[in-house]
C-alpha cells in the first residue's frame, strides 16, 4: 500500500515537473516571439534609403517619425528608443529642444543629442532665435533657462505649482509664469524687477522681447468658455470671449501685439489699434505669412509664434476658399473657390502675389490692399491644366492637356516629356529647389538649376499621391500603405 502511494506520489511530482517546464517553454517561446514582433513592427519604420552625406556648415534639421535629419544628409535614430517625442524648433531650424518620455536634450544640426535634464515636466522650449531652452526640472522644482552658448543653467523660480505653466520670449531673455501667487514676467539673469501682471494663474501664450507685452488666456471647461487677455502699458486687458474650452489655437508676433484666435471662427487682435475684427465665420486651416517664415511653429502645443513685425498681410486657407487679410479694419477678400489651392504666392510689404492660368496665358495677380491688378507674365503654346513656381517665379512648370511637363524659364521653354497620367501633382521643394512629381508608381525629381530628372522612389501605391510637409518637404504613400517622407534626399517611413 505504501509502496503503490510512493509511486503515485513520484509520478505527481515528475508530472509536476513536466508541467512547469512546458510552461516556461511557453512563456520563453511567447516572449521571444513577441520580442521579434516588436522588432519586426519597430525595423518597419525608419530610414528606407540614406542619402549622401555632405559637408553643410550650421546645416538645418527636422524630424520625422523621431527620426532626426540634419541638411547634410545625415541621420539619426536616437529618439526611437523613447515612447514620446516632442520636438521645438529654432526659427531657422538650425537648433532645438527635444523632450524624450521624461528627458530633455539639446540637439543642432549634427545630430548629436546633449542630455540636459532626467526629470523635465512637459516639454522643453527653445527660444525662437535658437539661443535659451526654458524647462522645468522637477527633481530641483525649478523653472529653468539653459543658455546654450554659455552652456549654463539660469533658475527663473522656485517652488511651482505642478499646474503652472510658461513662455519665454524669442530671444531668451524674459519668462512669464505663475509663481508667488501671482501671474509674472521674469527677467533672466538680470537684476532688473519682476513685473507682475495678474493675481489669477493665467495661462501664457507668449511674451515680448522686452519683457513689456504678453499675452495669456484662461479656460472654463463648466461654462465651455476661453478668455483672451492682452498685457501692454502696464496693463491687463481682456480682448476676447470666446465659445469653446479647449479647440482655440494661437498665432503671435513676437512682439506680442498682434495675435490670431483659431477656432469655430478666426479672430485678429492688434495692440497698436487696439482693434479686435471677426476674420471669418469658419475654422482657418492654416494663416500663412512670407514663406520664409511661414512653417515656424512648434507643432505640440497651441501657439505658433511667427517672426514679423506685424501680422496684417496673410493668406488664409479655408474650407470656402483663400482669403488675403491686409488690414484690422478692413475685410478679408476672397482669392480663390472651395476646391482650389493658392500654392503659388508670395507676400511681400503688404502684398498677395500669386499666380494663375486663363486660356493659355499664366497671368501673375497681385493685391495691394484691395486693388487688384494682372500681369501677363507667359503666353504658352498649350494650354495648361497645372502649375507651379519657384519662390520667386522665376522659373514656372506646368502640364498640358496632353500630359507633357513643361518649364518657362528666362524668356524660354523647356520640354521634359510625359508625366504618365493625367492631372499630375507637382510639388516644389525650396531647400533644395527641385521639382517633384509621379511617374509610373515612382517619385522622380526635377532640378531646378541643371534640369537633371533622378528617381527618388519607386512603388508608390498611387498614381498621384504627392503631399508636402513642413512646408517644404515631399511625402508620398508607398505599396504597403505607409506614408513616406522624402527629407534631404533620406526616404523615410512613418505610419499606415
Amino acid at each position: 500500500m505504501n509502496g503503490e502511494y510512493e509511486k503515485r506520489s513520484r509520478m505527481g511530482k515528475v508530472l509536476t515537473i513536466v508541467f512547469i517546464l512546458a510552461v516556461a517553454i511557453f512563456l520563453c517561446t511567447t516572449i521571444e516571439n513577441n520580442k521579434k514582433k516588436s522588432n519586426d513592427e519597430k525595423n518597419s519604420y525608419g530610414v528606407v534609403k540614406n542619402a549622401q552625406v555632405t559637408d553643410v556648415r550650421e546645416p538645418r534639421l527636422y524630424m520625422y517619425n523621431k527620426i532626426l535629419v540634419s541638411e547634410s544628409g545625415a541621420t539619426s535614430d536616437f529618439f526611437t528608443e523613447f515612447r514620446d517625442v516632442k520636438i521645438s524648433f529654432s526659427y531657422d531650424h538650425k537648433r532645438a529642444a527635444v523632450t524624450a518620455d521624461d528627458e530633455l536634450f539639446y540637439v543642432d544640426g549634427q545630430l548629436i543629442p546633449l542630455s540636459l535634464c532626467n526629470m523635465v515636466k512637459d516639454y522643453g522650449q527653445i527660444s525662437k532665435d535658437g539661443g535659451c531652452i526654458l524647462y522645468w526640472n522637477v527633481s530641483w522644482n525649478s523653472v529653468i533657462v539653459y543658455d546654450i552658448d554659455r552652456n549654463e543653467d539660469i533658475k527663473v523660480a522656485h517652488g511651482m505649482n505642478q499646474e503652472s505653466e510658461y513662455a519665454i520670449s524669442s530671444n531668451g531673455k524674459y519668462v512669464t509664469l505663475f509663481c508667488d501667487n501671482k501671474t509674472r514676467i521674469i527677467p533672466c539673469g538680470q537684476r532688473a524687477v519682476t513685473t507682475p501682471v495678474s493675481d489669477d494663474k493665467l495661462v501664457p501664450i507668449a511674451v515680448s522681447d522686452d519683457g513689456e507685452r504678453a499675452f495669456y488666456y484662461t479656460t472654463y471647461k463648466r461654462l465651455d468658455k476661453t478668455w483672451v487677455y492682452s498685457f501692454h502699458d502696464g496693463q491687463l486687458t481682456e480682448i476676447a470671449e470666446l465659445d469653446g474650452a479647449n479647440i482655440w489655437t494661437f498665432v503671435v508676433n513676437e512682439d506680442c501685439t498682434d495675435i490670431y484666435m483659431n477656432g469655430s471662427v478666426l479672430w485678429y487682435y492688434n495692440t497698436r489699434k487696439d482693434k479686435l475684427r471677426r476674420i471669418l465665420g469658419q475654422r482657418a486651416n492654416e494663416v500663412y505669412f512670407s514663406k520664409e517664415v511661414s512653417q515656424v511653429f512648434d507643432g505640440h502645443d497651441r501657439v505658433r509664434i511667427v517672426d514679423l513685425p506685424t501680422l496684417e498681410g496673410c493668406l488664409i486657407d479655408a474650407y470656402r476658399g483663400n482669403f488675403w487679410f491686409y488690414d484690422a479694419g478692413k475685410d478679408a477678400i476672397r482669392v480663390s473657390e472651395d476646391d482650389e489651392k493658392c500654392e503659388n504666392y508670395r507676400i511681400r510689404d503688404k502684398e498677395l502675389e500669386y499666380l494663375t492660368i486663363k486660356d493659355e496665358y499664366v497671368y501673375k495677380v497681385t493685391l495691394s490692399g484691395n486693388h487688384k491688378t494682372e500681369e501677363q507674365i507667359v503666353e504658352l503654346e498649350y494650354k495648361a491644366r497645372n502649375v507651379i513656381a519657384n519662390g520667386d517665379f522665376s522659373a514656372i512648370w506646368f502640364i498640358d492637356t496632353d500630359n507633357c511637363l513643361h518649364k518657362y524659364q528666362n524668356g524660354h521653354m523647356y520640354d521634359f516629356g510625359d508625366t504618365g497620367h493625367d492631372n499630375a501633382i507637382l510639388k516644389y521643394v525650396s531647400c533644395e529647389k527641385k521639382l517633384y512629381y509621379i511617374k509610373n508608381g515612382s517619385v522622380l525629381a526635377l532640378d531646378e538649376l541643371t534640369d537633371e530628372k533622378t528617381i527618388v522612389a519607386e512603388r508608390c501605391r498611387t498614381r498621384n499621391d504627392l503631399s508636402s510637409d513642413y512646408g517644404n518637404f515631399v511625402g508620398y504613400t508607398d505599396f504597403s500603405g505607409r506614408k513616406v517622407i522624402v527629407i534631404f534626399g533620406n526616404i523615410i517611413l512613418g505610419d499606415e
